[in-house]
């Protein structure tokens, strides 16, 4: 065990100036690593006021740290003397300068919520950018594409940011959109996010941020938000689109045992025990998308979900998109369908074919997101955009 030395105060600037992204990368590491100097301040919960941690105890010259949860605190461990120290709480921030899996970031929470380990880390929204369009895009796309995708994204992540009451913005996977720290910063993607730096959607008529939705490939036609998500105040409308619906490689197929998928049923509507799958019936609407699933069973009993819902049930990379249809062989129910993701708003593949047939970003962006418009905004504005401001 120590006690840090504190020659001097030391003050931990922040990396930029820029609007900070709070992304949550990790919910299972029970430790991590962090090279650099910092201020450590505990506390008992995420919105908890008092400080658990003294300020010479929680200050930590420039090494190299090994940070490890335990039931009830923190362990601080310095790698190169394996010295450690102990601090009280349940959610903990590293403040100063700070390097994280390679990177450079201003800050990095971690929260113990039940059995889980949350690990958030602070970085300016382009910086953030850096790491999603690594993930969601190929390199070898168009340079319209990527722009158009920049754009997206940033509008994406201001507008989780402003319905979030939590410790983070946005999650690092496909529950929100892709991100790595570690993704190497290709001059191309930093030219597609320097270049559209501050360019965002706004809704025209009210011109607050729009709900900025993608997804893979929609098939030859995107999904209305209303239908897939039931909002009734969606502002993402269908759209069509000629040249992914004349892509042969849109369509797939999945095959599932019945045995494996009443397994499946039987868990999600508690069904008794000897009840047998019957049909499989997804209802269509205007002949392509489900939007509701219908099965039917043994002595009659019906259940229903929402398509959406049942692609999160039998794994999102399976049921690729709700544009399928169902076929019922005797040991098996086959699913075959076009697209791969929820299909509301931007279609990558789409955008990648317009860009190709020399179209440019905002005509992209006007094709998908025709109830929105392209704007430019500031960094003060940026800071102080909500979904339900106007800009």
């Amino acid at each position: 065990m120590f006690k840090a030395i504190i020659v001097t105060i030391l003050l931990f600037p922040a990396i930029s100036q820029a609007v900070s992204a709070r992304v949550l990368i990790d919910e299972k590491s029970l430790t991590q690593e962090v090279k650099g100097s910092f201020q450590l301040v505990c506390k008992k919960s995420f919105k908890g006021i008092r400080n658990l941690c003294p300020f010479t105890a929680g200050t930590f010259n420039s090494g190299l740290w090994k940070l490890q949860i335990l039931e009830d605190r923190l362990r601080v461990i310095h790698q190169s003397t394996q010295r450690w120290q102990d601090f009280p709480g349940q959610y903990f921030s590293l403040k100063g300068k700070i390097s994280f899996k390679g990177k450079e970031i201003s800050r990095l929470d971690l929260l113990k919520n039940n059995k889980e380990i949350d690990w958030v880390v602070h970085l300016p929204v382009d910086h953030y950018l850096y790491g999603v369009m690594g993930s969601e895009v190929p390199l070898s796309w168009p340079l319209n594409t990527l722009k158009a995708q920049a754009i997206a994204s940033r509008t994406y992540f201001l507008f989780k940011r402003a319905q979030s009451t939590s410790h983070y913005d946005v999650r690092s996977d496909i529950l929100d959109q892709v991100f790595s720290i570690e993704a190497q910063h290709h001059k191309k993607i930093l030219k597609a996010v320097d270049e559209t730096h501050g360019m965002v959607m706004v809704d025209r008529k009210s011109k607050k941020i729009f709900p900025t939705y993608f997804h893979s490939d929609c098939g030859g036609h995107t999904s209305p938000e209303s239908k897939v998500w039931r909002k009734p105040a969606a502002l993402n409308k269908a759209v069509k689109d000629p040249y992914c619906l004349s892509a042969k490689k849109n369509n797939w197929s999945f095959a599932l045992d019945k045995q494996k998928l009443m397994s499946v049923l039987h868990k999600t509507f508690l069904l008794p025990k000897d009840t047998e799958l019957v049909d499989v019936l997804p209802r269509l609407k205007a002949g392509k998308r489900a939007h509701i699933v219908d099965f039917l069973f043994s002595d009659n009993i019906l259940k229903r979900i929402s398509a959406n819902e049942l692609r999160k049930i039998l794994g999102f990379g399976k049921l690729k998109s709700t544009n399928f249809k169902v076929e019922n062989r005797w040991n098996e129910i086959v699913f075959s369908g076009r697209g791969f993701g929820h299909g509301v708003g931007m279609c990558q593949w789409g955008a990648q074919r317009w860009a190709r047939k020399g179209k440019s970003f905002k005509f992209i962006l006007n094709h998908y997101y025709p109830q929105a418009r392209l704007k430019k905004i500031d960094s003060q504005q940026m800071k102080k955009s909500q979904a339900h401001a106007a800009l």
